[in-house]
């Protein structure tokens, strides 16, 4: 089931290269974006960084993320970026996809 997902994300991967520099801008333009939205949740107190934290270490995430350095500063500027570029991270599956659904909506209408 692995090599199925793995050659999922490498078609994905396969067709993001097809596209070129528009796929590469509107795959950067949804990563900052999605970026900056976790950062400004985490500075605005409406996403809690603590519980954050505990989620990770609840689904044993630990191995894939440094969650003793956040813990140490989780109530600093500097651990509310880290904590969003990793949340940025995670959520790459949805940015993959939503790439390609926008492409294929721009190549439509070209």
């Amino acid at each position: 089931m692995k090599k199925n997902s793995k050659s999922t994300l490498e078609n994905l991967k396969n067709n993001l290269k097809q596209y070129g520099k528009l796929g590469s801008i509107i795959y950067f333009s949804i990563s900052i974006t999605s970026l900056s939205s976790f950062y400004y949740l985490l500075i605005t107190k409406k996403l809690d960084p603590n519980k954050f934290v505990d989620k990770i270490q609840q689904y044993e995430l630990s191995r894939y993320v440094p969650i003793e350095k956040i813990k140490k500063l989780t109530n600093t500027d500097g651990a509310y970026f880290a904590i969003a570029i990793v949340l940025n991270k995670l959520f790459i599956f949805l940015r993959l996809p939503l790439t390609l659904i926008i492409l294929y909506i721009f190549k439509r209408f070209k």
